[in-house]
């Protein structure tokens, strides 16, 4: 039997990790372009793959406190994650829906947060008699006392098909650790039980949600804004386009460079631009097609496109094709 179903946290704020990657010059060919600056959200899948597969979720816990708080945070997390401005997950409240949808129950724990306080001594070049204040040869060397302490959190879960009851894998985390060391003598006081086991069930927290839904990694904006000796017309709506992608519009950025495509217009450096944001928005399958498309195509653009080919490639190999909803 299932234990109680967890329901939805609207407020739970979803905790993913953004890093920002800090973009250089580029140097001007003679037939294009390249602009860098500001930076795209580029969607990456999330560290357990086979979470790709799936749509709908049901979450449940053991019933322990911190277990509940885990399921929580993780219905929270796969509820507000959103790719293209839609919902990636769905969070059900009951199998019969989930087998019917295609889906996957997530069953969380157990979860287990220990502390462990442990002494020990610690030699310190001290002033004599207490004084406030000396130099060298005033000083001589003492045994501290010294406190550490140590909490550490550990949670599983286990995620089963829904249709076929099949373990689809196991995430388990043990080494939220957060550890605070304090001597005698030493500046403030050592943190409270309380406060070291919040911050080590939140990095635990971090971890597991890491392995369930789509990260977002920012990178330097790699588009080629303008190509020499172009139609004045193409020129234009390549800027259009450069400007709806900084701004964060990039689905609409790439709708101008598949028309202008589709039209026989722009050539690879339109076809890299495309893959660019395809991959942008985590669709492999795609950004590979348009990356092959501009390198066949040739022209200055194609060691970038190589590049970034590269790195579609590998989430193909792994059997990832999209993201994308």
């Amino acid at each position: 039997m299932l234990s109680k179903f967890i329901r939805m946290h609207a407020g739970i704020a979803l905790g993913t990790t953004c890093a920002l990657l800090i973009g250089g010059c580029a140097g001007v060919s003679d037939n294009l372009r390249v602009a860098f600056g500001g930076g795209i959200d580029f969607i990456q899948p999330p560290r357990q793959l086979q979470m790709t597969r799936y749509t709908n979720l049901v979450i449940h816990d053991d019933g322990s406190p911190d277990a509940h708080q885990l399921g929580a945070v993780l219905a929270g997390a796969a509820s507000a994650s959103v790719v293209q401005g839609k919902p990636y997950f769905t969070v059900l409240q009951n199998t019969s829906a989930l087998r019917a949808r295609a889906g996957l129950l997530l069953d969380v724990g157990p979860v287990q947060v220990a502390s462990e306080d442990t002494y020990s001594h610690e030699q310190r070049r001290m002033c004599r008699h207490d004084k406030p204040g000396c130099d060298d040869n005033d000083k001589v060397d003492v045994s501290v006392p010294c406190l550490t302490r140590t909490v550490t959190a550990t949670g599983s879960i286990t995620a089963i098909d829904a249709g076929t009851r099949r373990v689809v894998f196991v995430e388990t985390d043990s080494a939220s650790t957060t550890s605070v060391k304090q001597c005698i003598g030493d500046d403030g006081t050592i943190p409270d039980r309380a406060g070291l086991r919040l911050q080590a069930r939140q990095a635990l927290e971090g971890k597991l949600v890491s392995a369930l839904v789509p990260q977002t990694v920012r990178k330097p904006i790699d588009l080629v804004k303008s190509i020499d000796g172009a139609d004045p017309r193409i020129q234009a709506r390549l800027a259009l386009a450069w400007n709806l992608a900084t701004n964060h519009q990039v689905p609409q950025a790439l709708q101008t460079y598949q028309d202008l495509l589709g039209h026989g217009e722009g050539g690879a450096q339109v076809a890299f631009n495309a893959g660019y944001c395809e991959q942008a928005l985590g669709d492999f399958a795609a950004a590979d097609a348009d990356y092959r498309k501009a390198l066949a195509l040739g022209g200055a653009n194609s060691t970038r496109a190589a590049r970034y080919q590269a790195e579609t490639a590998q989430w193909l190999a792994m059997g990832v094709r999209s993201v994308a909803r």
